[in-house]
Parts: C-alpha cells; sequence; structure tokens
C-alpha cells in the first residue's frame, strides 16, 4: 500500500520525493522491487518499465552501485481550471549519477551514464493515496 501525502500540490511534490526515495533504495535492494512498483498505476508505461528491469534485477541477482540519484527541486505545476481536481502535475529535477549495474560476484554487467533531467510526473489521486499515471523525462 503506497504512502498517504495530503491531497495537496505539497503532498504531491512529497510523494514524488518519496517515489525518488523507493527508487534510490530498491535500485540498490532489488528484492523489495513490489514496493517501487506500488507507486505507479497498471497504465503508467515509464514505471512498469523502471520495475521491470529492477525485478530483473533482483532475478538474476544484480544491484545497481553508487549515488542512483539526486533530486533537485521539485514543484507541482499550477492546475487550471479545466484540470481534473484528483490530478496533478509536478516538475522534478532529477540527476542521474554515473555508476554501474554489478551482479553477484561484483563485476559490471551494465554501465550507466549520468544524465540531468527534468522528469514530469503526472500524479492521480486515489481514495487512499498519489499514485504515478505517467513520468516524461526531458534531457536538461
Amino acid at each position: 500500500m503506497p504512502r498517504t501525502f495530503a491531497a495537496t500540490p505539497e503532498g504531491a511534490e512529497k510523494f514524488v520525493r518519496h517515489y525518488v526515495d523507493v527508487y534510490r533504495k530498491v535500485a540498490g535492494n532489488p528484492a523489495q522491487w513490489q514496493e517501487f512498483q506500488s507507486l505507479g498505476t497498471v497504465g503508467c508505461v515509464p514505471c512498469s518499465d523502471l520495475s521491470r528491469e529492477i525485478e530483473l534485477d533482483d532475478r538474476f541477482d544484480r544491484r545497481q552501485t553508487g549515488k542512483v540519484l539526486t533530486l533537485g527541486s521539485v514543484r507541482a505545476l499550477p492546475q487550471k481550471a479545466s484540470d481534473p481536481a484528483d490530478v496533478v502535475t509536478v516538475d522534478a529535477d532529477v540527476r542521474q549519477h554515473p555508476g554501474r549495474i554489478v551482479d553477484s560476484s561484483g563485476s559490471t554487467v551494465e554501465t550507466i551514464a549520468e544524465a540531468r533531467l527534468i522528469s514530469r510526473f503526472k500524479l492521480n489521486l486515489t481514495d487512499t493515496a498519489w499514485i504515478v499515471a505517467d513520468i516524461d523525462n526531458r534531457t536538461k
């Protein structure tokens, strides 16, 4: 069950910070991938892709090393009168640090390039919590 945050733009911003924190945690410990998977809707393709990658890392006993991500500013975009009340868009400044995916012996199986992104999260408010409906990553 996703952690509950206030049903406000500020609560949506805190949820995005939580989403990134959980991603950082499961990237280094993929056995917890289901916790991350629960934070996105079934229809969120980027969420499903990330969850699938983490699940495969768990299955093949791999993990990401290093710092993973740093989160900069996080800002809920102003809602227009025509926007549904239960949908909030949040922009997050994300730095993906260079890193490695290693197997159980510590051998590198994949390298990760550094990237700076603006990640635009589309969040839906359910009866119990915020949940990610889509993520659009744009290179800075």
